[in-house]
């Protein structure tokens, strides 16, 4: 289980790497044009990285000592109103947030204890789980949420390893999104691709 673990730290810490190469000369109209997410600018989205990247923080730095907290204060809502705040801050101050917020996950990542791994923390979206999987979690937000900056890194960078576990782990979900029979005629070639609820 640890060697797992480990090899998710360093893909983040690899992650952040090229996130942060990316964005280290963003400009302030670079900043404020659209992302590929409908309605969020790459303000947005560099305001939820860092949102997200302290909500793991905060969540496995209570559960090495055995605590639960939520994953975002005030909920979705109070998420919502932290990128909307976030997302106003001037280039040089948000890529400072991101590269802050980054080295924090990193710095925790690589000196949390062994034994605190199973401990439960919660998402604002689901039911708690062990706290390893906030690893992998952050690995593929800081991936994919990269990609939707369109600044030159796309879906073709991804690493080959992140590409088949994350695939494998989207598609056995892709039922609850859109229904059972009608993904199964759309693979069987017999429908047409089904309309995907939000992700």
């Amino acid at each position: 289980m640890l060697s797992s673990i480990e090899a998710d730290v360093t893909s983040c810490r690899e992650a952040h790497a090229r996130l942060l190469s990316t964005i280290s000369t963003i400009s302030e109209d670079q900043l404020r044009e659209p992302s590929l997410l409908p309605g969020w600018t790459r303000a947005r989205v560099l305001a939820h990285l860092v949102g997200q990247a302290q909500s793991v923080t905060r969540r496995l730095s209570a559960a090495a000592v055995g605590g639960v907290v939520d994953q975002y204060p005030g909920g979705m809502r109070g998420r919502e109103q932290e990128i909307e705040d976030r997302s106003r801050l001037s280039a040089g101050r948000l890529v400072e947030e991101v590269r802050a917020s980054a080295a924090a996950v990193d710095s925790l990542f690589n000196s949390y204890p062994d034994e605190a791994w199973e401990n439960p923390i919660r998402s604002v979206d689901g039911p708690d789980g062990p706290a390893r999987l906030a690893v992998f979690t952050r690995y593929c937000e800081v991936e994919v949420h990269h990609v939707d900056l369109q600044l030159d890194y796309q879906q073709q960078d991804w690493p080959s390893s992140l590409v088949e576990r994350l695939l494998r782990e989207t598609v056995a979900h892709l039922a609850e999104r859109a229904g059972a029979v009608d993904i199964l005629g759309w693979l069987l070639g017999r429908s047409p691709a089904p309309t995907l609820s939000p992700w």
